[in-house]
């Protein structure tokens, strides 16, 4: 009985430390992203916590965040500035009545916009899937939207997005509601349990120990095979 009663404690512990190591490791990746834009790893923790944040707000989650931010860097927006185009995405997105999941798709067609250097209808097309208003934005911003007289106005794709931007904070501030508190909370509770993941890695030295047991059986796996 005292052994089955501690296979029956000790199970769901494993499995939640499991749970936190993984949770650890996955805001460890977006750390690690972050960095490769930035190039150091306090600036990196910083604009991690700032966009943990940000993503307390309706239409923002935080692996959304991030990723958005990272994609954004790479097409040559500073950290600060990434933010704030993410931020007001987000609200905007929030006040049509979408969530965090259709920001990958807008962030996806701002730097598909930047890298080309133009706006195109494709892109434009992208975004008003996820965000309607988009073209009630452009012809506040610019006065048409016709990509093709944007095109015509010389209005480069970094003009574009700051006017558009630019429009996205004049907009209402959302209301949060269930969806973005449930978004909220999980990402509370992935947060909480990478501090704890992160505990265990540093207790246990999981790198090196995971390292060497991978090894261990790398090394078990060819002594099989070379068996006749």
């Amino acid at each position: 009985l005292g052994s089955q009663l501690t296979v029956a404690v000790s199970a769901p512990i494993a499995l939640a430390g499991a749970a936190a190591v993984k949770s650890a490791g996955d805001i460890e990746s977006m750390q690690l992203a972050l960095e490769s834009q930035s190039g150091s790893a306090e600036k990196a923790r910083t604009e991690l916590e700032l966009l943990r944040k940000e993503a307390l707000k309706p239409g923002l989650g935080f692996e959304q965040a991030v990723r958005a931010s990272v994609s954004l860097q790479a097409v040559g927006f500073e950290a600060s500035k990434a933010r704030k185009i993410t931020s007001e995405f987000g609200n905007a997105l929030a006040t049509a009545g979408k969530g965090a999941a259709e920001l990958d798709g807008v962030v996806l067609a701002l730097t598909q916009i930047t890298a080309k250097g133009t706006v195109s209808a494709e892109e434009i097309n992208q975004i008003a899937e996820r965000l309607p208003q988009i073209r009630t934005l452009m012809q506040a911003a610019f006065g048409t939207a016709s990509t093709e007289a944007i095109q015509k106005l010389g209005i480069t794709s970094t003009q574009f997005i700051d006017g558009i931007t630019t429009q996205l904070e004049k907009l209402p501030r959302a209301a949060g509601g269930i969806k973005n508190s449930l978004e909220n909370f999980f990402d509370a509770i992935k947060v909480g349990a990478a501090k704890f993941g992160f505990a265990i890695a540093k207790a246990f030295d999981l790198p090196n120990t995971l390292e060497s047991f991978a090894a261990g059986l790398s090394s078990v796996a060819d002594g099989f095979a070379t068996l006749d």
